[in-house]
């Protein structure tokens, strides 16, 4: 779940919906947290480096 919200978050930001991307982008840290895969995590920091933190 992790990766589909990072990439929702990324749409989000792109299309300017900063609701959405707020929401996907916390969504996606929350999963992310709960990963205890070390590839997996690797891999998903490599992607959460490209996702824009939402202007709070």
């Amino acid at each position: 779940m992790a990766f589909f919200h990072a990439v929702a978050a990324n749409v989000a930001s792109a299309e300017g919906d900063e609701a959405a991307h707020a929401k996907h982008y916390a969504e996606a840290q929350a999963a992310a947290s709960r990963m205890t895969d070390s590839e997996m995590r690797a891999m998903f920091a490599a992607t959460w480096r490209v996702i824009p933190v939402p202007r709070h």
